[in-house]
């Protein structure tokens, strides 16, 4: 069909060329500042830390679209879960990703095991906890509780950041997820898709140093 073939035209689009395209941009912009600073003026300097912006932005873009396009055609596969395994492959990921930051973890599960797609609710959970974590964070603690809500399991989790107290900026940091306007949020909407496979649903309050999030799947 032809709406087949328009899809798969713009996906060949949004999931390749775009994305080396990108990359090309990112790396000239690199060499630019890199190899010519000394040459370009102070407006010089900051129309390619712009560029650099919206470059990254678009980047985002992208790398959502390709998701999204990806789910279109994914097929879900629940399994059982212990939530014990889940959140030790979610403390290694996030130790890797943040070296710096000296995380504290406590879990508690009364109810142990969820029936959900693994991957793509890990996906979620793991793409959730980078937007929350500040770049300014040297500290961090989070926990997570499951309890039972009717014919659904409520996963409660409470995220608690700490910057540098010398660091001016590092409110300002910490507030950068909330400041944004949900629909601009894209991170936010695909793991609202991540966790759509699953059936399941996320509530989220992203406030300066402290969020707070559930999310909530069907008992098996």
């Amino acid at each position: 069909m032809q709406s087949d073939r328009l899809l798969r035209g713009m996906h060949k689009v949004y999931s390749h060329d775009l994305p080396n395209q990108l990359v090309a941009l990112q790396s000239l912009l690199q060499m630019l500042r890199m190899e010519e600073s000394e040459r370009l003026s102070d407006d010089g300097r900051e129309y390619v830390q712009r560029m650099e912006k919206v470059a990254e932005r678009t980047s985002k873009m992208v790398r959502f679209l390709k998701e999204m396009g990806k789910l279109h055609s994914y097929a879900s596969k629940p399994e059982a879960v212990a939530l014990a395994v889940l959140a030790r492959e979610v403390q290694g990921m996030l130790r890797q990703q943040f070296p710096q930051v000296l995380f504290a973890f406590e879990w508690r599960w009364p109810i142990a095991v969820i029936a959900v797609d693994y991957r793509t609710f890990l996906q979620a959970i793991h793409e959730l906890l980078t937007c929350l974590i500040p770049a300014a964070t040297n500290e961090c603690d989070l926990s997570g509780e499951s309890q039972s809500q009717g014919n659904q399991i409520a996963l409660q989790f409470v995220l608690e950041s700490r910057g540098p107290s010398n660091d001016n900026n590092s409110q300002l940091l910490a507030r950068r997820v909330s400041n944004i306007p949900p629909l601009e949020r894209l991170e936010i909407t695909l793991v609202r898709e991540w966790l759509t496979v699953s059936e399941a649903t996320l509530d989220l309050d992203a406030q300066a140093g402290v969020s707070r999030f559930t999310i909530l799947v069907p008992n098996p």
